[in-house]
């Protein structure tokens, strides 16, 4: 499995408590390789003293395959029973299906 270090948004972590979140690639927990995704609209506004929370996080991908809105798991390997681990957009993006797949390493407090 690889181990991919990236950026998620601060919200995300509440999928952890079995909220999901669907979008492009489907149901499930998203990152971004470059914080600049997540920093570009998908984290809450600043708090009373200007400060944003980002997660960076630990994501277990494993195999990945193109995502698509509307899958809430990743399909079966063509001919098995065996499914992917993750879906990914354009490498840049990524969506994983299982809360077990993402460890939030360190809260990032930042000023835009």
């Amino acid at each position: 499995s690889i181990v991919f270090v990236c950026v998620c948004v601060f919200i995300i972590f509440t999928y952890l408590f079995s909220i999901l979140i669907t979008g492009a690639l489907g149901a499930g927990v998203y990152g971004a390789v470059n914080s600049s995704y997540s920093d570009s609209g998908y984290v809450d506004a600043p708090d009373s003293a200007g400060n944003c929370r980002m997660l960076l996080c630990l994501f277990t991908l494993g195999d990945s395959l193109v995502g698509g809105g509307g899958m809430v798991d990743a399909p079966c390997k063509n001919g098995s029973n065996i499914k992917y681990n993750s879906t990914t957009g354009n490498h840049t993006t990524y969506c994983v299906f299982d809360g077990n797949q993402v460890y939030p390493w360190h809260l990032i407090v930042y000023k835009k």
